[in-house]
């Protein structure tokens, strides 16, 4: 679509230069997850200039409100921006290419917090316009499933009665928008699975307890599951990303390790599959004489939007971009642990396209990702009549 039909307030595109500046200084200087120091000293400068005060949420992380003046409400939304970055090498060739060697902004992540902040500049300037609460955070460790569980764990949910969150899709083009009325993302789970076994001469394998035949036995038998050991209209998957095992080519291995995820849509099968992993690892070993430790790391819940709030937010991108841009994604296999603040209210997650060009399209997670700038100002369009329609 042309960027010109966009419905945008004429205050936005004023601002377009503030918050492609945002964008820039934060994709210039990237941080890693739970490292997001001088990110969240940059955004609460931000928040002064704003006017506002704010409330630091585990290291980095930050909680910011504004209150309406327009009526009094218990009414309370959460408005949410991811801001940590990967750790990989930025290879474009751009004015804000990352100074920090080895990381990078290539999820889009200083999108978000740019686009919040144009939203907060402005919502702030608005608080006569509307009753309620509008609490806004900036939330570090959304890479490796950790941020959102510090906001919950804190209690910052336990008075919001509607949570919305944005992602910039590079695989979307520039004015579309992707609501889905149910599954967004899956959980994620990252087992490792160690293997005991015993060393001994690579020429008397009998007299020792091989885990390098485990290992790849526990590897075959593993990928069984998804085939056979799972109703087929259940989407889940198991991916092995990592196997290791022994020391030398003439010993006997006396150590093995695997490392994979798990992903799904519903925590029955969930849990159905993460124990079929462990039980069959242990089998499949205990036949080489073997033995398994077997541990878990829950990244990520399923992200599943609430209908009724999906419908909400539909009807208000519509009147941005139009009806015939708002777009149903498949639910993507990959994790997004906003699903934890939709564990404990409603609300929803959507996604703003932000190709349009060979430069800005490519895959998310690779050293080459970019986005068009104009996706920011359709985000804190988005982020700011949810948060006005939602309280009026």
């Amino acid at each position: 679509m042309i960027f010109e039909d966009i419905i945008l307030d004429k205050e936005i595109l004023e601002l377009k230069d503030y918050v492609v500046n945002i964008r820039r200084h934060l994709h210039e200087n990237p941080e890693p997850s739970l490292k997001e120091y001088e990110t969240s000293k940059y955004i609460k400068n931000e928040l002064k200039k704003i006017g506002l005060s704010y409330e630091e949420i585990g290291e980095t992380g930050i909680l910011t409100e504004i209150k309406g003046e327009k009526s009094k409400s218990d009414k309370t939304i959460l408005l949410r921006a991811d801001i940590d970055a990967l750790e990989l090498f930025d290879k474009k060739d751009v004015d804000y290419v990352s100074k920090n060697k080895g990381v990078c902004h290539a999820c889009g992540h200083d999108g978000h917090t740019a686009s919040l902040l144009l939203a907060t500049k402005i919502l702030n300037s608005k608080k006569d316009e509307f009753s309620g609460n509008i609490k806004i955070i900036f939330q570090q460790a959304e890479e490796i499933g950790a941020g959102a569980r510090i906001f919950v764990r804190e209690k910052v949910l336990d008075d919001v009665d509607f949570a919305f969150g944005i992602h910039l899709n590079s695989q979307m083009p520039l004015g579309q928008i992707g609501i889905n009325k149910k599954e967004v993302n899956a959980s994620c789970d990252i087992f490792k699975i160690k293997v005991k076994g015993k060393s001994a001469h690579a020429a008397n394998p009998e007299q020792g307890n091989d885990s390098a035949i485990a290992v790849a036995s526990i590897l075959l038998e593993i990928q069984s599951i998804i085939s056979r050991q799972k109703n087929p209209q259940d989407i889940a998957l198991i991916s092995i990303g990592k196997i290791s095992a022994g020391t030398k080519y003439n010993i006997i291995a006396s150590n093995g390790e695997l490392e994979g995820t798990l992903r799904c849509f519903n925590k029955k099968t969930r849990k159905d599959l993460l124990e079929k992993i462990e039980r069959i690892a242990k089998l499949s070993a205990e036949i080489h004489n073997c033995k398994v430790e077997f541990s878990n790391y829950d990244a990520a819940s399923p992200l599943v939007n609430d209908e009724i709030s999906a419908e909400f937010v539909e009807n208000i991108a519509k009147d941005i971009v139009g009806k015939e841009n708002i777009i149903e994604n498949k639910p993507s296999l990959g994790a997004e642990d906003f699903a934890d603040y939709l564990e404990v209210t409603k609300g929803c997650f959507v996604y703003v396209g932000s190709a349009s060009s060979e430069k800005t399209n490519f895959p998310h997670h690779s050293e080459y990702f970019d986005i068009d700038e104009r996706s920011l100002l359709i985000s804190a369009m988005l982020h700011i009549n949810v948060a006005l329609k939602y309280l009026n």
